[in-house]
């Protein structure tokens, strides 16, 4: 039986192939999901820790055990440390699933008022202290003065090294001998400051533990061994800092350290009174997690269609090859074959071709992740660092569950074709076909009805996201959801399907007096075509829908963070100059520390009226690389007045309106009109103001009413109301003041602000040339030495969000998806037409026989690859661009609704459409070659000796 499959498959080598091919490209796909899922998610949480650690210059690997025992009974105390630190290293530490770079113990015994014993201040102050005693210490530091303390008493009095800041802070100096007021018979009624110390390395982890800058540090062996344990009743505190090597969490471990935390915060718990843990990573565990979750859900949402695209595609080149055999399998059964045995051949036939895509699909599928980690946004690529993407138990579990599928695909129709013999072969062929079983009980509605419902509960969930702020994860999301677009597309592509034959039937009811033989034969062959045809036609519409899709979900998402980038930072650049400011208060001015003309940062805290002296602004309209500059004032503590309602917390914008227009970034679909015109009105009238809705609506303000603004203690400045705007640059309607109340925005003059208010440091807006990058800004202001305090550049902020390991993630699934869709497309489409015609070798040759040339036989594909590719085609474009507009806004279930600003658009773009075009064409141009060649190598005897159709 093997020998006869093997030379069975030799013999079919073409369509073997083919389903080889599609195997391989299965098996790679489905292993790539965990395999990118991993190395992405690794990525992330190394990116979550690495960017905790630099921004809070705190090592994330810090785990802090503390007890405080100060509280318990003075005969509690010691047997409480101990007991507690036999158990640490005994059972919680070796719990902990990464590896422990250092563990450092401090003991202490607090609290103690010292004074010099030499008394040399008038009016002696209060200096209070603990002792402490940090195990190992010796090994950490670095003796600046002094020498490290020894392990003994010596007639009362104990050796101790302390930092510089201690001896600032408490005016002593080194080898100062000081008297030590105890309470409970202490060892020791004095202590000499011995040395003073700093870090031998900061870098070190063994310094997470901290110092305390009131401490005094004695011998660790001296410390525990002759006062701690002997005079058991002085322990107040002790701490363990244990350093892990954060790099070490992976996806594997990232579950069991979790579950060691919550056992480790249960044992806090049940000992709270004296028991603390805190492990500084565990906030970013929790915020990975449900990053976690939004990056898988994203991932499948992506890859779930591409998925179902593939095994249309193995099922239509399954089906092509059992329908091309089904004689054979006929004609085995008439000569006394079993079914057990025609099925057991074919078996064999898929387990060989499963075997070789098992050792081929991982390894291709751990290529696509290695190449979809260069992603920087849809169909973009860069050079970076690969991906940590490492073979995993998922991927050949994936894998194998895949095959396992794709050999019932194969296997299960074998089932019941073995069952016929040639008679009944013969007889089911002279009966015609029946309607296909989607058709009989009208499942292409009951698809559509799902999309609808999918529809519906997305719309509900949006309201419930509108009213609680909160994300789609946080509700949970109905994965239903995420499949319904597949659904629409394929409901919509079936039902496109149902209605096809009657399309045919009416083209050729109206031309058919005037159809040429070629076009009425295309015709009579295209509404013949059948199951087979109709499979091709769903393959194309669902690849090609699909394939806009995912495009358009990139697009969306990224243009969507973009625009939220360039909203919030207003212009290409703004620049917050260093002002200078004047203090005219007299109690200020006696001040001898305040001197009458300081920075405007040095001036915080000081009670004075101050004035505000302006920096130069032509400096800032030449630097190089900017074409427009412009000012902008934003006071976030405004008041307004309207009528008799005093409103706080107003942001007072002022502008000036023609400049504001030519450098403000600004979505055009955000007001009724365009920003341009409401920028006249601000500059045809020096007093009109613009107010957000909100504020108009909660006041019942109109246009036409006054406003009187002002901020601080001076006198208010009227205005007209000329207009209301939901948005505006930089102002987000749904965030919240610290009152929990929505901001309120008001829009003036900046020249009119100024004349008549206090001056007060306003930003600079610049817009750059085209292709001008940042470093030439940057490089020009230090140049000019302009003093700047905060400078923000939309193009910084896009690196820095493109680099998100999530958007990463999303946008190398969406690549990978999109190629993969036009690859599979392309293929498929091939394989189908070259299988189907070589079926029709007869067909071709008889017509050739009746005098049809090979141009005319090639006129007559053409026309039928018009008819039936070139609509399925049209239909996927169409069905993709609607399947777009209902689906696409479903991304935002995975996002805050509150953070939509601007809000969440629909974006289709030209370029990927011209992508999608270009692809058909080549398919479509790939296709007709081939045929042209097929058909010109076709020979008519050859094919009229292959018998009766």
């Amino acid at each position: 039986m093997f020998r006869f499959v093997l030379k069975k498959m030799i013999n079919n080598r073409l369509m073997v192939g083919c389903l080889l091919a599609g195997f391989i490209l299965a098996v790679a796909m489905v292993a790539s999901i965990p395999l990118y899922t991993s190395g992405i998610l690794q990525r992330l949480l190394k990116s979550d820790l690495e960017s905790y650690q630099t921004k809070t210059r705190s090592f994330p690997g810090n785990y802090l055990v503390a007890a405080n025992v100060r509280y318990l009974d003075e005969d509690e105390r010691l047997p409480a440390y101990i007991n507690l630190k036999s158990n640490l290293f005994a059972e919680l530490i070796p719990q902990i699933p990464i590896p422990v770079l250092s563990v450092s113990e401090e003991v202490t015994i607090d609290s103690y008022e010292i004074a010099p014993a030499v008394r040399r201040e008038a009016d002696p102050k209060s200096r209070y202290i603990t002792l402490s005693a940090l195990e190992d210490m010796e090994e950490h530091i670095e003796i600046l003065q002094g020498r490290y303390p020894s392990p003994e008493i010596t007639d009362g009095t104990i050796e101790v090294i302390v930092t510089e800041k201690f001896l600032q802070e408490n005016n002593l100096y080194p080898g100062e001998v000081c008297t030590v007021e105890t309470r409970m018979n202490e060892p020791f009624t004095k202590a000499v400051i011995i040395g003073v110390f700093t870090f031998r390395d900061f870098t070190d982890t063994y310094w997470e533990i901290g110092v305390n800058s009131t401490a005094m540090y004695c011998d660790f062996s001296f410390f525990t061994g002759q006062i701690v344990n002997k005079q058991r009743h002085l322990l107040t505190s002790a701490r363990w800092n244990i350093a892990l090597d954060y790099h070490r969490l992976t996806l594997e471990n990232i579950g069991t350290m979790t579950s060691v935390l919550e056992t480790h915060h249960r044992l806090a718990n049940r000992y709270r009174h004296f028991l603390s843990i805190d492990f500084k990573a565990e906030p970013i565990l929790i915020d990975y997690t449900k990053r976690e979750k939004q990056l898988r859900l994203i991932l499948w949402i992506v890859n779930i269609p591409v998925l179902i695209l593939i095994f249309f595609y193995l099922f239509m080149i399954s089906h092509q090859i059992l329908t091309n055999e089904q004689n054979e399998i006929a004609v085995l059964k008439s000569r006394g074959k079993s079914s057990l045995q025609v099925l057991t051949g074919y078996v064999i036939e898929s387990l060989i071709i499963s075997g070789i895509a098992l050792i081929a699909g991982p390894p291709m599928g751990f290529a696509i992740c290695r190449i979809m980690g260069a992603s920087n946004g849809f169909l973009e690529f860069v050079r970076r660092a690969a991906l940590p993407v490492a073979f995993n138990a998922d991927a050949y579990l994936y894998s194998g569950l895949t095959l396992v599928f794709l050999i019932a695909v194969i296997v299960v129709p074998v089932i019941f074709r073995a069952r016929m013999s040639i008679v009944e072969l013969q007889l089911k062929k002279s009966g015609g076909e029946k309607p296909p079983l989607w058709k009989r009980y009208f499942i292409d509605v009951l698809i559509l009805g799902i999309a609808g419902y999918g529809i519906f509960r997305y719309q509900s969930q949006e309201n419930i996201m509108e009213i609680t702020g909160a994300s789609g994860i946080d509700i949970g999301i109905d994965p239903l959801l995420f499949l319904a677009s597949t659904f629409f597309i394929l409901g919509t592509g079936l039902l496109f399907l149902r209605l096809f034959p009657v399309i045919v039937g009416v083209v050729h009811h109206v031309g058919k007096k005037r159809w040429s033989p070629l076009m009425y034969a295309a015709l009579l062959e295209v509404g013949r075509a059948g199951e087979k045809g109709q499979f091709l036609m769903l393959f194309l519409i669902f690849s090609i829908a699909i394939g806009i899709c995912n495009a358009n979900m990139a697009r969306t998402l990224n243009r969507n963070i973009e625009d939220q980038v360039r909203y919030a930072i207003g212009a290409d650049l703004t620049l917050q100059p260093v002002w200078a400011q004047d203090i005219t208060s007299q109690e200020a001015r006696k001040n001898r520390n305040a001197p009458s003309f300081v920075p405007e940062e040095e001036v915080e805290g000081i009670s004075a009226a101050v004035h505000f002296r302006e920096p130069s602004f032509f400096p800032y309209t030449q630097i190089e690389g900017t074409e427009k500059v412009t000012k902008v004032f934003t006071k976030t503590s405004g008041k307004a007045l309207v009528g008799n309602d005093l409103i706080t917390n107003v942001t007072v914008m002022g502008i000036v309106p023609h400049e504001f227009g030519e450098v403000a970034w600004f979505r055009n679909d955000l007001l009724p009109y365009h920003i341009n015109n409401y920028l006249n009105l601000l500059a045809d009238s020096p007093q009109a103001i613009l107010v957000s809705e909100n504020f108009g609506r909660l006041y019942k303000c109109r246009e036409g009413d006054t406003i009187s603004i002002t901020w601080g203690d001076q006198d208010y400045l009227q205005g007209t109301i000329y207009a209301f705007v939901d948005y505006w640059p930089t102002y987000n309607p749904h965030s919240r003041t610290t009152f929990n109340t929505l901001p309120s925005l008001v829009v003036a003059n900046l020249e009119y602000l100024q004349n008549r208010l206090s001056l007060e440091p306003y930003q600079i807006w610049l817009r750059k040339k085209d292709g001008a990058p940042d470093e030439t800004v940057y490089t020009d202001i230090e140049q000019r030495k302009l003093e700047i305090r905060q400078m923000d550049s939309i193009s910084q902020e896009l690196i820095r969000r493109k680099n998100d390991p999530l958007l990463k993630g999303i946008n190398g699934a969406l690549t990978q998806g999109f190629i993969l869709i036009m690859f599979v497309c392309a293929i498929g489409f091939l394989i189908y037409w070259m299988l189907s015609l070589r079926s029709r070798i007869l067909q071709f040759g008889i017509v050739r026989a009746i005098g049809l040339t090979r141009r005319e036989v090639m006129t007559m594909i053409v026309l039928e690859q018009l008819l039936m590719s070139g609509s399925a085609i049209f239909m996927g474009i169409v069905i993709g661009g609607i399947a777009s507009r209902l689906f696409v806004p479903f991304l935002q279930l995975v996002f805050s609704s509150r953070t939509q600003v601007p809000p969440f658009a629909v974006i289709a773009s030209r370029a990927d459409y011209i992508k999608i075009y270009a692809i058909v064409g080549i398919i479509l141009g790939t296709g007709l070659f081939l045929l042209r060649y097929f058909v010109r190598r076709l020979k008519i005897g050859r094919a009229l000796k292959l018998g009766e159709d």
